[in-house]
């Protein structure tokens, strides 16, 4: 930190907060950078070399990373499908700056600086691996081992009353729920992840959690609902798959009358 500080200092450079919000113009390490309005989305030039375009664009840290000074950002459409893509601006000394672009992958990154690399890295979900990608300036974005998902075995259902969950995804890290999550499912296990752990969201009614969520960019033609009551120890499963009818998981005569109105006022989108 005190590095990096130093050079922003000696370089007269700090980040302002409408780095994070939108336009943007300043000088970094000698090259003018700026994010302006051009038609209808936000442009990131460097020297008035236009490098990226998109609706959202923002600088979100500064960093040194094998004592390369670099600009860390972010760079999004306006769907809420997928999280924005990560983008590294580096300033190598006697070099043009670079713009180097987190994969599109639909995946949210989080960034550490490890001092000689960036660590780039997503949380494991059910169903997909937590993937990492390490950054320098002499290499860009170069992929590392995916990171498996695996439940805590540590927890059991007493751990869901402190209703901190709220999304669905969130409970396959229970191992005692997520047990009873694929005893129902079966060989149906990778069809009801794909769409559980998209876009969602749950939240506790007493002892009853009910999440529901949608495989990205195909909501309304595949979406998952999820209810889970502590007290009974029980999960409560359906899904739509695409252009099919709607899967229950126990039979709905099993469903208690909570579950049974959640799934019903879900499923009414479908019907008529």
């Amino acid at each position: 930190m005190r590095q990096l500080m130093g050079i922003l200092a000696a370089a007269g450079l700090a980040l302002p907060a409408a780095a994070a919000a939108g336009e943007l113009g300043m000088t970094m390490f000698g090259h003018k950078v700026e994010i302006v309005k051009q038609d209808d989305e936000l442009a990131l030039t460097v020297d008035g070399r236009r490098l990226l375009a998109n609706a959202y664009l923002m600088i979100e840290e500064m960093a040194v990373v094998g004592n390369v000074p670099v600009a860390i950002g972010s760079s999004s459409n306006g769907g809420n499908a997928c999280p924005g893509d990560r983008f590294v601006l580096s300033f190598s000394p006697g070099a043009v700056p670079r713009l180097d672009g987190q994969p599109d992958d639909c995946v949210g990154l989080e960034v550490e600086n490890k001092g000689d690399h960036l660590l780039f890295s997503s949380q494991p979900i059910p169903g997909r691996a937590g993937v990492q990608w390490s950054w320098t300036a002499p290499d860009g974005f170069k992929p590392l081992a995916d990171v498996a998902f695996t439940p805590n075995a540590a927890t059991g259902w007493e751990a869901l009353r402190d209703h901190k969950a709220a999304h669905p995804a969130e409970l396959f890290s229970n191992a005692a729920v997520a047990g009873e999550i694929y005893a129902l499912l079966g060989a149906d296990k990778e069809q009801y992840e794909r769409s559980i752990t998209g876009v969602g969201s749950g939240s506790f009614d007493g002892s009853v959690f009910t999440g529901m969520a949608c495989t990205p960019h195909m909501c309304t033609e595949e979406e998952a609902i999820l209810v889970a009551d502590i007290d009974s120890r029980a999960v409560y499963l359906a899904w739509k798959p695409f252009n099919k009818k709607i899967i229950v998981r126990p039979p709905v005569k099993q469903w208690p009358d909570k579950a049974r109105a959640a799934l019903k006022d879900w499923a009414a989108k479908w019907k008529g």
